[in-house]
C-alpha cells in the first residue's frame, strides 16, 4: 500500500516537490524502479528515473527525503523510509537526544532539556 509522506525541512528558497517512488513490470517478471515527479506520467529521461534495483534508487529517494520533498512510496522498503525521516528530522541541536550539556560550576557535565525540542523528546 502506498504511503504519501509530506517533507518538512526543505529551505525555503527551495521549491518542495512531490515524487512518486513507483516500479514498472516487465514481460519476464521482473520489476524495474520508476522515480518520478507526481504530474509525470511519461518516462521522459529513462537514464535517471529508471532503476534496475531498489538500491539504485535509495540513493536518490535517501537524498530527496533528506532534502524535505514530498513523497508517495510505492516500491522503496518502509523501514528504510522511516529511518530517513528520523534523520531529516533529528535536532541539530542535541542530535536527536532531548538533552543537551550546560556545564555549571558545580557539573560540568550537567544535561538540560533541549531549548529546541525538549517537548518531543523523553528525557
Amino acid at each position: 500500500m502506498a504511503k504519501t509522506h509530506i517533507g518538512t525541512s526543505v529551505p525555503k528558497e527551495k521549491e518542495i516537490k512531490h515524487y512518486i517512488f513507483d516500479c514498472l513490470g516487465t514481460a519476464d517478471g521482473y520489476e524495474i524502479g520508476w522515480l518520478h515527479e507526481k504530474d509525470d506520467n511519461n518516462i521522459s529521461d529513462p537514464d535517471s528515473e529508471l532503476f534496475y534495483d531498489k538500491y539504485g534508487m535509495m540513493d536518490v529517494a535517501k537524498e530527496l527525503i533528506l532534502e524535505g520533498h514530498d513523497f508517495t512510496n510505492y516500491w522503496l522498503d518502509e523501514e528504510d523510509i522511516e529511518e530517513w525521516e528520523a534523520e531529516r528530522d533529528k535536532c541539530e541541536e542535541c542530535d536527536g537526544e532531548g538533552t543537551i550539556i550546560s556545564p555549571t560550576y558545580d557539573d560540568p557535565y550537567n544535561e538540560e532539556p533541549c531549548p529546541e525540542c525538549a517537548c518531543g523528546h523523553d528525557i
